[in-house]
């Protein structure tokens, strides 16, 4: 043991869990863009969102069928519905559509870009306040999202996806104490 590990406590070591999580969930992430342009060569937009739908399906089935959660209230059913056919549902379609004309990468800067957008959108419509730490998670990985469309292979994706979940967690609102910790708080 050395000087290092030995001054750890227990919540403060790597949890290897989370660690490969992150890793599975960046991996899987980043590969989705260039997965998808691979699809359009064999199926259309609307068939391959609905074909990747289908294989979420089943997952989430399993899950529903042992864990029975309660159905949610008849109050709370148009939200679900209107909340999957506009946002999940079009979002796929457009991203299909989208991914016809332009690069994996491009598609991937797009979606990259957009929660900076809604920021800047929250931020003249709405009056709502983005702090300093925000704005240092949006911008450090800002360089590795723009050059996102040049490269080619998973790096074009890659490098952005995970300077965005180490980064951008810093930029939730938090308390003081757990801002000095925010990136090791991902992958504990």
């Amino acid at each position: 043991m050395n000087a290092m590990t030995g001054t750890l406590n227990s919540t403060q070591r790597m949890d290897t869990t989370a660690a490969i999580a992150v890793a599975l969930t960046v991996v899987g992430w980043a590969s989705a863009f260039p997965a998808i342009r691979a699809g359009l060569a064999a199926f259309g937009p609307l068939e391959l969102g609905a074909l990747r739908f289908a294989i979420a399906a089943v997952p989430a089935a399993i899950f529903l069928a042992v864990k029975r959660p309660a159905l949610p209230r008849l109050d709370e059913v148009w939200r679900l519905v209107f909340g999957g056919a506009i946002f999940v549902a079009l979002y796929t379609v457009m991203l299909n559509f989208g991914e016809l004309t332009v690069s994996a990468g491009a598609a991937g800067f797009i979606i990259n870009v957009s929660p900076i957008f809604t920021a800047i959108m929250a931020m003249v419509l709405l009056g709502e306040r983005f702090s300093g730490m925000a704005w240092a998670g949006t911008v450090i990985p800002s360089p590795a999202l723009a050059s996102s469309p040049w490269p080619t292979g998973m790096d074009c994706l890659l490098t952005p996806v995970l300077f965005w979940c180490l980064v951008r967690p810093c930029a939730r609102p938090s308390t003081p104490s757990s801002r000095s910790r925010c990136l090791p708080a991902i992958i504990r």
